[in-house]
């Protein structure tokens, strides 16, 4: 059997792109990824890799197609207008290739560390599967940016799936802004309706999906015959938000904004590998993460409260990770 997968991403992330489909072809070897390629310099790097089942889709391509996107590309942010994109890339491709039954869109930062067919075995017969982002209780208050996270979102080509399609594409294009409201909050927030108006939606159960630091918290992680477990679920994937890279093997996993330490399992079976993986890629597209800091709002003296405060925190929950 065939998955089909599709993601987008640009040169800022092309190293955690690269990861990402390296890391499904390992675990979902008949896996089909198609790629939006956000820029030249990702869709050269990607046509030099001639990775197999893998297809390239230039945004040029799609923007072509949807003629809404030349003028949302002005009034939205980079960012917004990345959110904008998660539905029409999945309308492109579902509209693109009729022989995709069930089309899957992932983010860039996630990472396979099993196969994922306990999810599809969750998912059957249903139109719709989506994640809950499972805050913890230090991350709870971010609810108010979802109750499920956009990494992971399985559409089937039936009448619900295609209709949900649909409708978010025009939830989206009408309105995806990095703003919070009672019923909106870029592409995500439009997910939390979704139970209420599609009756043949799964909601994925599965521990090991979509662990990440808003949720590992809630969790023991466990180490048995060298798989990595969620309590009593094997890690299907890992979402690596928020990492930062301060030198070419120095990452800040950010950990510690959520009151984790870096230790054990989690350093040395989950991030390390993966930041090795990263930094390697980094290092060979001459490129570096960026992460902004969100200082500039506040007042001098607040902002070296914050720092100060940061790097104790870094010291305390053990944040920086450094290759070797």
């Amino acid at each position: 059997m065939t998955n089909n997968y599709c993601t987008l991403f640009d040169s800022n992330y092309i190293a955690y792109g690269i990861n990402l489909i390296e890391s499904l072809k390992q675990h979902d070897r008949n896996a089909r990824v198609y790629v939006v390629t956000m820029d030249r310099n990702v869709n050269n790097e990607l046509q030099k890799l001639d990775f197999a089942n893998v297809i390239l889709i230039k945004i040029d391509d799609v923007e072509k197609e949807y003629y809404q996107l030349n003028d949302l590309k002005q009034k939205r942010s980079k960012t917004e207008y990345f959110f904008t994109l998660t539905p029409v890339i999945c309308r492109y491709i579902m509209s693109l290739y009729d022989e995709i039954d069930r089309l899957t869109y992932l983010d860039s930062d996630l990472f396979f560390f099993s196969s994922p067919s306990p999810l599809f075995d969750e998912i059957g017969d249903s139109s719709i599967a989506i994640i809950e982002h499972k805050f913890s209780f230090i991350t709870k208050q971010n609810i108010k940016y979802g109750r499920f996270n956009v990494g992971w979102i399985s559409f089937a080509r039936d009448s619900q799936g295609l209709d949900c399609i649909n409708n978010w594409f025009d939830n989206c294009i009408d309105w995806c802004f990095q703003k919070v409201e009672p019923d909106r909050y870029a592409d995500q927030k439009y997910l939390d309706q979704w139970p209420l108006n599609y009756s043949n939606l799964k909601i994925i159960k599965h521990k090991g999906a979509n662990l990440a630091p808003w949720n590992i918290a809630n969790y023991k992680i466990k180490k048995i015959n060298n798989e990595i477990f969620v309590d009593e679920d094997k890690l299907v994937f890992f979402h690596f938000a928020n990492i930062k890279q301060l030198t070419g093997s120095k990452f800040k996993t950010n950990l510690s904004r959520v009151l984790v330490k870096t230790s054990g399992i989690i350093k040395n079976n989950i991030y390390v590998p993966y930041l090795r993986l990263l930094s390697n890629k980094l290092r060979a597209l001459d490129f570096k993460v960026e992460a902004k800091d969100d200082l500039n709002n506040k007042s001098f003296f607040i902002n070296i409260l914050v720092i100060i405060y940061r790097r104790l925190r870094d010291i305390i929950y053990n944040d920086i990770i450094e290759l070797k």
